[in-house]
């Protein structure tokens, strides 16, 4: 009987010691993880996002000499990889380390204002264009020039309030695109009617006083002239 009870109580023990395996929780920085057969997950309400188990993003005090910080990166067995104009780098940590614990090793470092594991997504919005497929340059990944959008559309698809300047050869601001979208010059606009190539609005005067005559739409600087379409209307 008492073997029996033993038994139990060791089921039982091994139970416990299964579940608490399975799902473990942390909050960092604000993000609660979730880990789940050894394999730690962003939990963004109903959906999971997959940690990256070999890269950790940080960005070091501005203080801290290129010195310091690779001596910490040593230090904590790291390198790094790449680091953008901001200053947040991308560093590799070491196999089989769990990358929450580093992470949580730099923020306890002092030497750091920002220290945070990189997730993997899944985007799935996509562009209603009837020809989208036709546009390679959107999504195709082995070509060089294609500028994969759809990965930003789970994040940002666009806002009228946003002004976006066109450094270009030209553009085709008639195109079927773009023709409401091109912003028109409130200051040229003579009439308000927001329309981007309208004749009532060339008089030939400067009417906004910024030294380009009747720039409705802006300025071809390469042809000195209003017309934005230039040689190529490429952009």
């Amino acid at each position: 009987m008492k073997l029996l009870k033993l038994h139990v109580i060791i089921a039982f023990a091994l139970l416990i010691l299964s579940v608490l395996s399975y799902a473990e929780t942390i909050t960092l920085n604000s993000r609660e993880y979730e880990k789940i057969n050894d394999q730690w997950y962003q939990i963004e309400g109903s959906d999971q996002y997959l940690v990256n188990n070999s890269v950790i993003t940080v960005k070091f005090n501005e203080d801290l000499s290129e010195l310091q910080i690779n001596t910490k990166l040593t230090e904590l067995g790291c390198t790094a990889l790449r680091t953008n104009i901001l200053g947040y780098m991308d560093i590799e940590i070491p196999a089989g380390v769990d990358p929450l614990m580093k992470v949580q090793e730099y923020i306890e470092s002092g030497l750091v204002n920002m220290a945070e594991p990189n997730t993997i997504g899944e985007y799935v919005v996509a562009s209603d264009d009837p020809i989208y497929n036709d546009q390679w340059h959107h999504h195709d990944e082995l070509l060089e020039w294609g500028i994969d959008s759809y990965k930003a559309w789970d994040i940002e698809s666009g806002n009228p309030n946003v002004l976006v300047a066109v450094l270009d050869s030209g553009t085709d601001i008639l195109h079927e695109d773009l023709e409401n979208n091109i912003w028109v010059n409130p200051g040229e606009d003579l009439d308000g009617d927001g329309v981007v190539w309208d004749m009532d609005d060339i008089n030939g005067i400067d009417d906004d006083g910024n030294g380009l005559v009747d720039d409705i739409t802006g300025w071809d600087f390469g042809n000195n002239n209003n017309d934005v379409t230039g040689s190529f209307y490429h952009g």
